[in-house]
């Protein structure tokens, strides 16, 4: 598949086999514009590089090959555009037993954004612009949170105090990542940094002397973008008592293990029949949520997480649910949407012909709640023999649920 992308169109990729799941990663500038949309001349190489995953994956004598991820990166951004298939529905849609609208549904599509390349561009923004403008400014367009002037020379310590305001310059020497878990990263940074004194810190400076060495810990989350920088833990700080102590930020990093290996930055997430299902089902869910428009008028679905438990074969969807109009004191139409969310769920698994379950739950996360379908009752409800207000009524499906 490499050579194949190489030769014929001039793409240099990575491929990954992990259990039943093939994938293909490239490398594309300018995938997303400012507002995190896929630049439209992009679209026909991932085109190409799908056509040619789908066709090896589809060639391919192994059986325990089932699903595909096509993961276009771009290195500035960090931005990455994945696409996951099913390889049956390639064959169903060739053979016309499923159109090519609904095959194109059930391609799961995400924007997220890696968090070892955005970690690796944030530290070296980070510090390129302490060096160019105020330390409070470049806090607040990188850091989570707002912080203290206390907490910000602590967290810059020692240049931040011994250096006259404005006066900080910074050397990155090294920059080290890994990926701790899916969209979490440690950056190491190795800095050489200049400054100009202050009076009254004569015994620091002579400890920190021009062009010193310093190191930094950053914990990056990706998804707190645009602002990833979740903590940042110095190399040197000072006790109750005024000591300085040396932090081993070198012995945390290097004890953390790397969820993929080392400079590979290529996550791909190995998936069964059960969880592609609760994946694709928990966006087809917001989906027709936000296509109905007297639904999506009355509420607003805040987040959905789908899963698969296999010990208990359940599967379980977890709504945040808040009112559209915040003035109101009426709860949200939760009959309705467990009936656009159920109505999803039982058509997704017939048309995968997915037996292999008990139940199918659904948690109201904000009044703490949960409503277990079993099987039986979800294909009554799919074949229009039992409603969803006699569901919700029957108190030996309606549990609480402890968060």
């Amino acid at each position: 598949m490499i050579r194949i992308l190489k030769d014929e169109y001039s793409i240099e990729a990575t491929s990954k086999l992990k259990d039943s799941t093939l994938g293909v990663t490239y490398t594309v500038t300018n995938l997303v514009d400012s507002a995190l949309n896929l630049v439209p001349d992009r679209l026909q190489q991932m085109q190409q590089v799908a056509l040619t995953l789908q066709r090896v994956g589809l060639s391919s004598r192994k059986d325990e090959v089932q699903f595909y991820s096509l993961i276009a990166q771009d290195p500035v951004t960090a931005a990455e555009l994945v696409l996951t298939g099913y390889f049956l529905d390639i064959k169903r849609v060739r053979l016309l037993d499923i159109p090519r609208s609904e095959y194109f549904r059930r391609v799961i599509r995400d924007l997220r954004f890696n968090p070892e390349i955005m970690g690796e561009n944030t530290c070296r923004q980070f510090f390129a612009e302490l060096s160019t403008k105020k330390a409070e400014l470049v806090f607040e367009q990188h850091y989570s949170k707002n912080i203290t002037p206390q907490e910000l020379t602590t967290m810059l310590f020692p240049t931040s105090l011994i250096a006259l305001p404005d006066t900080m310059q910074y050397q990155l020497l090294q920059v080290e990542t890994k990926r701790i878990q899916e969209t979490k990263s440690l950056v190491l940074c190795k800095t050489k940094e200049y400054y100009a004194p202050r009076q009254n810190f004569v015994s620091l400076q002579n400890i920190f002397p021009q062009g010193f060495e310093n190191e930094y810990l950053f914990v990056i989350e990706a998804n707190l973008y645009p602002r990833p920088v979740e903590r940042i833990i110095p190399k040197y700080t000072v006790d109750k008592d005024g000591k300085i102590i040396e932090q081993a930020i070198r012995q945390t990093f290097n004890e953390y293990p790397n969820i993929i290996p080392e400079n590979d930055r290529f996550y791909l997430e190995s998936y069964t029949l059960p969880q592609f299902l609760a994946e694709l089902i928990e966006r087809r869910i917001r989906e027709d949520v936000q296509k109905d428009q007297e639904l999506s008028h009355k509420i607003n679905l805040r987040s959905i997480q789908g899963n698969f438990d296999s010990s208990k074969k359940d599967f379980t969807f977890s709504l945040v649910v808040v009112p559209v109009d915040p003035a109101s004191e009426k709860e949200p139409p939760s009959e309705e949407l467990i009936e656009t969310s159920l109505k999803t769920t039982a058509e997704i698994l017939k048309g995968y012909w997915f037996k292999d379950y008990d139940t199918v739950s659904f948690v109201d996360v904000l009044n703490g709640s949960t409503l277990s379908i079993p099987k039986d009752s979800v294909n009554q409800f799919r074949l229009k023999k039992i409603g969803v207000h006699e569901l919700m009524h029957q108190s030996s499906y309606l549990t609480p649920f402890n968060p």
